[in-house]
């Protein structure tokens, strides 16, 4: 990961069956001098990938998206924060909705690097 780069995941911890989930993915410049990061996309963008309580992936934000292969340049200077932000309607790749239990979420910010930072795993309870 670059050097000074920060990721967090903000989603909240439980949330109603069948209810969007909102995701915010902030992306920090902790160090002291500036930073370019080399995005994929025209936009910044991020994957977000749902595993069940198993580890079997249920969704993926990015699933079957075509991305282009632009690289795209954004400077950030010392401490300045972006924030992306997604959601999830709880419906897993076959289209129906996830039954409640607990799910791991991580974010993936789609950079040039051959293994591009991720923010880690959120644990989410649906009820």
């Amino acid at each position: 990961m670059t050097p000074g780069l920060t990721l967090q995941l903000i989603a909240p911890a439980t949330v109603r069956r069948g209810r969007r989930i909102p995701f915010k993915l902030r992306v920090g410049n902790a160090s002291d001098t500036s930073l370019d990061l080399y995005l994929r996309g025209r936009e910044p963008t991020f994957d977000i990938v749902v595993t069940d309580a198993e580890g079997a992936r249920v969704w993926r934000r990015l699933e079957g998206a075509v991305i282009p292969a632009v690289l795209r340049v954004l400077p950030m200077r010392a401490g300045e924060v972006l924030v992306l932000k997604a959601g999830w309607d709880q419906r897993g790749s076959t289209g129906e909705i996830v039954e409640s239990g607990d799910y791991l979420v991580t974010a993936i910010l789609l950079t040039d690097a051959a293994d591009p930072p991720s923010a880690g795993q959120h644990h989410i309870r649906v009820q």
